[in-house]
């Protein structure tokens, strides 16, 4: 799909590391003006500076997603840019790792403000804009956690945020379809980001997860990049309401 976002603008929330940042890389190499945003200035800097040395149009904007007031600037600032919108990623989001017994409601608050609230809100002001743009495409990171529990633990009020992503994804397909607006979800599994970096470092953990796994290793954000970018290309244009995993068989066992 190289050039098949000529022309095409694309805004990526948590769009400086990780899945994110490989999903604003795949879009700038397919032609894409790239709006990323993130909330630490020093590495959205650094984020922008390689989009742009890809040859990509390309800005970062500093936005917490909790905020809908910065997220309005965002959206006010890709229309000032560019005048349009036709790619949305939410992939802001936080993983905790508290054992339910040890969890605190602050926390779970924190995780849901974050991962559903959040991409709600990034959700509904990016349709605002698409509408007035004849419709455009929503892709959410969603997770196997939103359909399986980890066998590890310790992850209850992510696993929570991820179901509800789940579901909104399909709501907001039927709610926005009349509109033009396709919306749909990728459910990644074990990713090798800085998210998943503490697996690496226990051998033992890393062995128990991976067996869980029929191909046996951690995907690539690169692999999950992929994905989005075709459920948000026009070869996708039947595609709405889908949740795709992309998690190594995790979800086949």
């Amino acid at each position: 799909m190289n050039g098949a976002f000529s022309g095409k603008v694309v805004v990526v929330t948590g769009g400086t590391r990780g899945i994110g940042f490989a999903t604003a890389q795949r879009f700038a190499r397919g032609g894409a003006g790239v709006v990323i945003c993130g909330v630490d200035g020093e590495r959205l800097e650094a984020a922008t500076a390689e989009l742009e040395g890809l040859g990509a149009t390309a800005t970062g904007v500093r936005c917490d997603v909790t905020d809908p007031a910065q997220l309005d600037a965002l959206f006010a600032e890709t229309m000032r840019l560019f005048d349009r919108l036709d790619v949305c990623v939410a992939d802001a989001g936080i993983s905790p790792s508290t054992p339910f017994a040890e969890a605190t409601l602050d926390e779970l608050r924190h995780t849901l403000a974050v991962n559903v609230e959040g991409l709600f809100v990034t959700s509904q002001k990016a349709a605002a804009v698409m509408r007035g743009c004849g419709g455009g495409s929503i892709v959410h990171v969603g997770s196997v956690s939103g359909a399986v529990a980890d066998r590890e633990g310790a992850s209850s009020a992510y696993d929570a945020s991820k179901g509800a992503v789940h579901q909104l994804t399909r709501a907001l397909a039927v709610e926005l379809a009349p509109a033009r607006i396709r919306v749909n979800a990728v459910a990644p599994g074990w990713i090798a980001t800085d998210m998943t970096a503490r697996l690496h470092q226990h051998p033992a953990q890393l062995a128990a997860a991976l067996a869980a796994v029929p191909l046996g290793r951690t995907g690539r954000p690169e692999e999950v990049a992929e994905l989005i970018a075709f459920l948000a290309s026009d070869e996708a244009a039947a595609i709405t309401g889908a949740v795709v995993p992309v998690d190594g068989g995790i979800l086949a066992v």
